[in-house]
């Protein structure tokens, strides 16, 4: 199994030289994404993301990428100019095993989604996993389509069309594809933003 423990978290190709501030390196593997690297080292998102700047797609990382990883210890620079949040998304009822994660870029208004333990949309008689992001200013959504990853997870990245600070949460659904206008389905994850 390429290395990979039963558990799936165990590292496969970490490599023993240390990174340039104490942790190690890792060569991203096909289905690989940044929140599962995080998982299986231990770390925080945000910490594997400041840790390297390199790395401009934060949703599709390329197989072969090298990533510096901190160890847990490490206290990793964290930059709040660079304005880059990571939070998990918890699973509504009609998927309590599914989980995910939502990047927030504030230098780009931009936002990654990243969801695992998703059945197909089918399952919820959709045709499609949505992303909503409620605008709480104007009350409207910006929507994305998340799309299958070959590692099994669901990935979508959208321009918001506000800056972020203007949207109070996001929450995927399965929807019908035509849907744009309001979601219908049932939530399977959701976060909420709190912005500071």
């Amino acid at each position: 199994m390429n290395g990979t423990s039963s558990d799936g978290m165990t590292p496969r190709t970490a490599k023993d030289m240390p990174a340039s501030h104490g942790g190690t390196t890792y060569v991203m593997q096909p289905g690989d994404t940044l929140y599962l690297v995080a998982r299986r080292f231990g770390i925080r998102l945000s910490d594997l993301i400041s840790a390297n700047p390199h790395v401009e797609d934060l949703i599709s990382v390329d197989a072969g990428v090298s990533l510096e990883i901190p160890s847990a210890t490490d206290k990793v620079r964290r930059d709040k100019s660079k304005g880059v949040r990571c939070l998990m998304m918890h699973p509504g009822r009609a998927a309590q095993k599914a989980d995910g994660v939502i990047i927030l870029d504030y230098r780009k208004d931009w936002i990654g989604v990243l969801a695992h333990g998703l059945p197909a949309p089918s399952h919820f008689s959709g045709e499609a996993y949505k992303v909503w992001m409620r605008n709480s200013v104007t009350g409207g959504y910006d929507i994305a389509l998340l799309y299958p990853t070959p590692g099994g997870a669901w990935a979508a990245r959208m321009e918001a069309r506000s800056p972020l600070n203007n949207y109070d949460g996001a929450f995927v659904t399965a929807e019908s594809l035509y849907n744009d206008e309001k979601p219908v389905g049932p939530v399977v994850i959701s976060a909420g933003f709190g912005h500071e």
